[in-house]
């Protein structure tokens, strides 16, 4: 009977649905479930209406349904900095970028000490396109947590779209080296070897999913991203129709990584953002 408790157990299937530990069908189910028992017990509560718009924004894409959520949230209780956290990927999400930005650093002055909240921020400026502010707020985190793997990777998300490959594939096989089971920083990397040409050792780590497929859910928005990186533009699109199939939270931000913009003049990739339904 007490509310915070199922709030934090539906953070904890959340997480793990988002980084691939679980598929979206039965992360964002059990999500759901504590979810609903948590506003059973407590409706009102602020840490309920962030858990409602995370979850219209992750798996249902139900946009402005999770701004509302949101934006209660943070009204209720303005110093709620992870409030802020998941409303900056949500503006992030739709290309909202300036306001993403003003919210997640709001968001850091609230909790200055969180390395995940630099992550966030860090997401937010990279995606829109402001790769030295992105790779800044990442090392803020390792000043935090040394040689978090999360950190690490996205450094080299930049590093990537700044056309430095070396040092994006090292940062990246540093992400790997720290935690080498958690498949989306291998996916990422794999990516990297992709556009860095690297194209033996890419499609050693698609190998490597696809028997890691076998035991265990594989997201197939990371498979798509290996695809697009070495040029398979019909695999790369089959793959992301499986991962929108699946609610793969990722997809969230097809509209604004740039890591499809290779794909952005197919109708089909353009059909699926349709899907989507963006706000315009």
């Amino acid at each position: 009977q007490y509310a915070q408790a199922h709030l934090a157990i539906a953070s904890c299937y959340g997480a793990m649905t988002f980084f691939g530990y679980m598929s979206p069908q039965e992360g964002y189910e059990k999500y759901s479930a504590e979810v609903a028992l948590a506003q059973k017990i407590n409706p009102d509560l602020p840490d309920l209406h962030r858990a409602v718009g995370s979850m219209n924004h992750y798996f249902f894409w139900k946009w402005e349904k999770a701004e509302d959520a949101l934006q209660r949230a943070i009204s209720q209780v303005p110093s709620n900095a992870h409030a802020h956290q998941t409303y900056a990927w949500l503006l992030a999400a739709q290309g909202r970028s300036e306001e993403a930005q003003n919210v997640i650093t709001h968001g850091l002055k609230l909790e200055p000490l969180a390395a995940n909240m630099y992550l966030t921020a860090s997401n937010v400026f990279y995606l829109g396109g402001l790769h030295d502010q992105a790779i800044a707020h990442c090392q803020e985190a390792l000043e935090l947590r040394p040689n978090h793997s999360l950190a690490l990777s996205q450094i080299g998300w930049s590093y990537l779209q700044m056309g430095l490959f070396d040092d994006a594939i090292s940062t990246m096989e540093k992400s790997v080296k720290h935690s080498p089971h958690l498949a989306q920083n291998q996916y990422l990397l794999g990516h990297a070897y992709a556009v860095a040409g690297k194209e033996e050792e890419a499609r050693k780590i698609l190998g490597d999913l696809h028997i890691l497929a076998e035991k265990q859910y594989v997201a197939p928005y990371g498979i798509a991203l290996i695809h697009a990186g070495l040029g398979n533009t019909n695999d790369a699109i089959d793959w992301l129709e499986k991962a929108f199939e699946d609610r793969n939270g990722w997809m969230a931000y097809l509209n604004v990584e740039p890591r499809w913009d290779s794909l952005r003049g197919e109708p089909r990739f353009q059909a699926l953002l349709a899907r989507m339904a963006f706000p315009d």
